[in-house]
């Protein structure tokens, strides 16, 4: 007995979705459809994209579920960990060695405006 069969069940179904039986019916077919192409449903950007875009056992695709777990991620509290666990140094600390090397590098005086990246804390210049 497929999902449409069941009278009951797709009464349910339709007042769920606030279709009509007929629009479900439809609706239905074309999700048939898709999945016997290959194709999966992001429960987070609401599209049908193929199932190579998506991880596995995950109901979102990659790019969902990136930038999901980049909106959790706090930059401030990881470079405060990293920091303290690297170098013993608060934020603050840092913030200070900075502000006393007028915000350049301490080995070449190199203002970290012409730097592509942040100073850091420790580092030669010759092995980088």
């Amino acid at each position: 007995m497929t999902k449409s069969s069941n009278p009951r069940n797709q009464s349910r179904r339709a007042k769920i979705r606030g279709v009509t039986i007929a629009e479900l019916v439809l609706i239905e077919q074309e999700e048939e459809s898709k999945l016997a192409q290959g194709f999966k449903w992001c429960n987070s950007c609401k599209e049908w994209k193929e199932a190579e875009h998506f991880g596995k056992a995950h109901s979102y695709c990659k790019q969902c579920y990136r930038d999901r777990s980049n909106a959790k991620y706090d930059l401030d509290k990881q470079r405060t960990y990293l920091l303290q666990k690297k170098f013993g140094l608060t934020t603050e600390e840092y913030d200070k060695m900075l502000v006393d090397q007028n915000y350049s590098c301490y080995i070449c005086n190199t203002h970290e405006d012409k730097l592509d990246r942040s100073l850091a804390v420790d580092h030669d210049h010759k092995t980088g």
